[in-house]
């Protein structure tokens, strides 16, 4: 279970992002991705890549897909590395905003005959 609390009127962090010239994530490196659902920027951690190649057109029409964690929320998805950029250093020092919980000595209700 992941519990967080925010109040935002817009992106989180609008100056986390540093200029993604050439930039080529590295897995289990903090950056700066785009989240699908609202198109904002998070603080994120690199946790995979892939390379997708299209069977059609070769290898020359590869593209390369990012997993990545959003600190902040708790939230992991895949999203194109055009939609990943460094995270500014001075945004490093504060920590993930989420916390792993769970609840103590709760149990699930066992119901007889199913």
């Amino acid at each position: 279970l992941f519990f967080f609390f925010t109040v935002s009127t817009g992106d989180p962090f609008p100056d986390s992002c540093a200029p993604s010239d050439g930039y080529q994530p590295q897995v289990g490196h903090y950056c700066c991705a785009r989240f699908s659902e609202d198109g904002r920027w998070y603080r994120s951690l690199v946790k995979s890549l892939r390379c997708t190649v299209d069977e059609t057109n070769g290898p020359l029409n590869s593209s390369l897909d990012v997993e990545v964690f959003h600190v902040d929320f708790g939230s992991s998805e895949w999203v194109s590395v055009g939609n990943v950029k460094p995270l500014v250093a001075k945004f490093l020092s504060l920590p993930g905003q989420v916390v792993k919980c769970r609840l103590a000595n709760l149990k699930p209700e066992v119901i007889e005959g199913k």
